[in-house]
């Protein structure tokens, strides 16, 4: 168990892991591009249009503050759908299952 004494701090936290997992979707979406024959899951598709919404694929080099900006943006939404929230031990009815 990991005790925070200060507010400030463990907000700044859950911001930058919300940077990391935005960067993280917004890479894996840019690799489910470089060969859309193959599909996913329905779960996963639909996340896959989510961040497509927000970030366009990389075709060249740009500045990629405002796409990490949406993408942190993305990653703190709270309309997670459900079965994607059941992957995760902290959600999972039975802490046994994994995904």
């Amino acid at each position: 168990e990991v005790v925070v004494k200060n507010p400030r701090k463990i907000a700044a936290m859950i911001d930058n892991t919300a940077v990391i997992v935005g960067i993280e979707a917004a890479a894996a979406a840019q690799g489910l591009e470089f060969d859309r024959s193959l599909r996913s899951s329905p779960l996963l598709e639909a996340q896959f249009g989510a961040v497509r919404e927000r970030v366009a694929f990389l075709a060249q080099d740009r500045c990629m503050a405002p796409d990490i900006e949406a993408m942190r943006l993305w990653a703190h939404q709270s309309d997670w759908p459900g079965a994607l929230l059941q992957c995760l031990p902290s959600h999972a009815a039975d802490k046994r299952r994994s995904c």
